[in-house]
């Protein structure tokens, strides 16, 4: 079939089993008969078996529907194309979830019987058959292109061989009107001698495929056969995902069609890595195959099409509850190679490559993505002046678990440090990446985001680079499961801005407390104070405790404390954290004084001679002419007074 370009030509879609390359009209029909299916469903008018059925018959036996189904008005399906694998895999689960063998629906699934001209082949277990003597050559050319593919999938690349049921000998393939698909491979039953989740299928080339590119489209369904072989549980987005990388491994002439269906998932990038619209195909799955080309270049660079076989035979399970999943087969054949990435790795470091393709290849990160036309990921934002404080992304642009979003900045001359501050919602985990892009090699740095609230801020120095890139991922709530097919979205603020100097304490006022006091008002006073997502107070005991916190300027900060009535007599020090993560310590900046001891209970206490300035985040003195500095990890003992000033998105 045929899709537009932005190129500027059509290219024949790799994506065989959707139905855009339909003759004028067909397609549209087809599209529309499944679109007003889905509108009575949802209306209610339809029960699910109804729906299951129609939409099988849709595709294989359009006879069947009901007269006022056959010829619809247009435009139910307008959010694209129907994938007619994924309406027949979804008809097969629900035999298998509904236990309805032998039913109408599951009778609809099966193989039709032989066509009226058999072609066998010599060597294999292929059958090929046609109808009309005018499709002869075509049916030769597919029974060719099935021998070659069936050679390389499984014997040099170790898919499974296609299973074929009791009394057939032969897989079959047929071709003939798929009802304006280019071709599709259909589940119908499940191989009860294996203990594993596999199913026979069968598959239908269309008859109005040219025998000269029909080669790409046999490579890519009989991988699908193989994949069946193996798990026939994974959602159909990944069938499609490693299929469309296959096909032009097997048929490297083919490679153009693969980078052609690239730019459709690149324009979304904060949809999920296994997103499939529910209804109809925009192609997104298909152009999914970068990120199979990602996984192969990364771990496999030399034998990429075996890696993702071996990615398939460790997620074969043994019953149809989906574990372990596609994603649990990737991080599975990477440690047998070697690895030790985690899928939250992998969906952080594709982020980050997958902008470095097409125009923004820096050679750097997916081998030969230079030739990857037209496919530079769809930037979540742009900014082209600084600062940019407390930003979020557009809704529509918010991603989702195992989605991306690319934030570009550009950067002005000079090169001044910068801060870079994320802080996402919590409901989900995220990963963050800063990248300096132009003027010499690419520099990446992660984020390093707290656990718990996914924040936190990182001071670049951007030198002779003329851009910043923030990649960020949505990393999933730690249960997320492609099965479920649901891809809640989350949201975060970013800021970039000039880097301040780290802060300096000079002085609390009033510096002594006494025991059982509460209310107690006091005035921090120092330079370069900043309020911000991480801003925060603490003492090093569990005796103060802040209760409130004021007014903050560059050199103040106001806040409220109550001393417990056990408070031991003796001297107490706070450390600031500015809102960029920058902290100050003040060494024994506050006395708790008995009140009963006489007038020189406070002796000793020094408001302006023991506070110490900033340093790089860790919460140690940076130098000074007092005291030795508190380490940072007494803010960590359970029960400190503490109070931080956080600001979420509401």
């Amino acid at each position: 079939m045929k899709l537009a370009m932005s190129l500027g030509f059509c290219l024949l879609m790799i994506c065989a089993e959707t139905t855009a390359g339909a003759a004028p009209g067909e397609s549209a029909r087809v599209a529309d008969v499944l679109g007003e299916i889905e509108i009575r469903y949802r209306q209610g008018r339809l029960g699910e078996a109804e729906r299951q059925l129609y939409r099988v018959a849709a595709i294989k036996q359009p006879g069947r529907l009901p007269a006022d189904l056959r010829n619809p008005a247009p435009g139910g399906n307008a959010s694209g194309q129907p994938n007619a694998t994924r309406v027949l895999h979804d008809a097969w689960r629900y035999v298998v979830t509904h236990e309805v063998y032998g039913s109408e629906l599951h009778n609809l699934l099966l193989p039709p019987p032989d066509l009226t001209y058999v072609l066998d082949s010599a060597t294999l277990p292929l059958r090929v058959s046609y109808n009309a003597p005018a499709h002869a050559s075509l049916a030769q050319a597919v029974l060719t292109a099935a021998e070659h593919s069936w050679v390389v999938l499984i014997q040099q690349y170790g898919f499974s061989e296609p299973p074929i049921e009791d009394g057939a000998q032969r897989y079959r393939i047929y071709v003939e009107d798929a009802q304006g698909a280019g071709g599709y491979t259909a589940p119908y039953d499940e191989v009860w001698t294996t203990p594993r989740t596999d199913c026979y299928t069968y598959i239908v080339i269309d008859q109005s495929n040219d025998e000269f590119s029909v080669a790409g489209t046999v490579a890519h369904e009989l991988n699908h056969a193989t994949q069946a072989a193996m798990d026939c549980v994974e959602p159909v987005s990944i069938w499609e995902n490693t299929a469309t990388y296959i096909m032009g491994q097997v048929y490297p002439d083919e490679l153009y069609f693969t980078i052609g269906v690239m730019p459709y998932f690149q324009s979304q990038p904060w949809r999920a890595l296994d997103y499939m619209n529910p209804n109809a195909s925009d192609y997104y799955e298909y152009g999914g195959a970068l990120f199979m080309w990602y996984l192969a270049d990364t771990f496999a660079p030399t034998d990429g099409p075996v890696f993702a076989a071996e990615i398939w035979q460790n997620s074969i399970q043994n019953d149809w509850v989906n574990e372990p999943d596609y994603y649990d087969g990737i991080e599975a054949a990477v440690a047998a190679r070697g690895g030790s990435e985690t899928m939250e790795d992998i969906v952080i470091d594709f982020a980050e490559s997958r902008f470095f393709v097409g125009s923004n290849d820096d050679g750097a990160h997916i081998a030969g993505a230079s030739n990857f036309w037209d496919a530079e990921v769809a930037l979540t934002e742009h900014h082209q002046t600084l600062p940019v404080q407390s930003a979020i992304p557009p809704a529509a642009r918010e991603p989702a678990p195992f989605g991306a979003n690319h934030v570009l900045f550009d950067l002005p001359p000079g090169g001044a440090p910068l801060t870079v501050r994320f802080d996402g919602d919590d409901d989900t985990r995220w990963a963050a990446r800063v990248v300096l892009l132009g003027g010499g090699a690419t520099d990446s740095r992660a984020l390093e985001l707290g656990p718990a609230t996914g924040d936190g801020s990182l001071v670049v120095e951007p030198g002779g680079h003329t851009g910043l890139l923030l990649v960020v991922a949505n990393l999933g709530n730690g249960s997320y499961d492609p099965d479920d097919a649901n891809w809640p979205t989350s949201s975060y603020t970013y800021t970039v801005e000039q880097a301040l100097p780290p802060p300096v304490i000079t002085g609390l006022s009033p510096g002594t407390v006494e025991p059982g006091q509460a209310g107690v008002q006091l005035r921090l006073q120092g330079e370069n104070f900043r309020e911000g997502t991480a801003f925060g107070l603490a003492f090093d005991a569990t005796d103060l405790e802040i209760t409130a916190l004021g007014s903050v300027t560059g050199t103040t900060v106001d806040f409220t404390i109550a001393v417990s009535p056990t408070a031991v007599p003796g001297p107490r020090s706070l450390v600031l954290t500015n809102g960029d993560g920058t902290q100050a310590t003040g060494v024994d900046l506050l006395t708790v004084v008995d009140p009963t001891a006489g007038p020189d209970a406070g002796a000793g206490n020094n408001n302006n001679g023991n506070a110490s300035g900033g340093g790089g985040g860790c919460g140690c003195r940076a130098g000074g002419t007092s005291g030795s500095g508190l380490p940072i990890v007494l803010l960590l003992l359970v029960g400190l007074g503490v109070y931080w000033r956080r600001r979420r998105r509401e």
